[in-house]
């Protein structure tokens, strides 16, 4: 059932042929048609820097609305968390591991963000341990944006990282996480 409809939703999205999103090289080889849930896409190689990636992909458009109103539905069954729910999944341990790893960064630190923040676990320990700490998050999803928003001191802007750059071109942090969020970019 999902493949199904995962299947009819990714072929309803325009898409955009374009050359390697790192190098601009236009030498690319088809490596694989199709993922998990069959929805038929391409996936290539860059001949020239070996950058795995989509083409065609989803144009920009596409990719903000599917994030904002799909994406945590479609990938986790829910569009909203609960204390719950976060407790049961992996977010209190992926949270923990990346503070584990920041831990000696974070004493020098005043600021961070936190790129896909989700439902803000990871700044929310990063709160507690390090109060002095400012904390902002990016998260494109609504329902887990407003949850972190309820959670944490810091700010959580509601969109992609492409509008929040666009919006503060020169804020600067300290340290940036981007767990599980660089396959999701253009």
């Amino acid at each position: 059932m999902v493949k199904d409809f995962a299947n009819t939703f990714y072929k309803g999205m325009h898409k955009e042929k374009v050359t390697c999103p790192l190098c601009d090289s236009n030498r690319l080889k088809k490596l694989y048609d199709n993922d998990r849930y069959q929805m038929g896409v391409q996936t290539v190689i860059c001949k020239n820097c070996s950058l795995i990636h989509l083409n065609p992909r989803p144009t920009e458009q596409e990719m903000v609305g599917f994030y904002k109103n799909h994406y945590r539905n479609f990938y986790e069954s829910i569009d909203v968390p609960t204390s719950h729910y976060i407790a049961n999944g992996p977010f209190i341990p992926r949270a923990n591991f990346v503070y584990k790893v920041l831990n000696d960064y974070l004493n020098h630190a005043n600021n961070i963000l936190d790129v896909g923040c989700a439902e803000g676990t990871l700044l929310k320990l990063i709160e507690d341990s390090y109060p002095s700490i400012k904390t902002q998050g990016i998260e494109p999803s609504n329902g887990f944006g407003n949850y972190a928003k309820g959670q944490l001191r810091g700010e959580v802007f509601l969109g992609g990282y492409q509008e929040f750059v666009k919006q503060s071109p020169n804020i600067k942090f300290d340290i940036i996480t981007t767990t599980h969020v660089l396959e999701h970019i253009l």
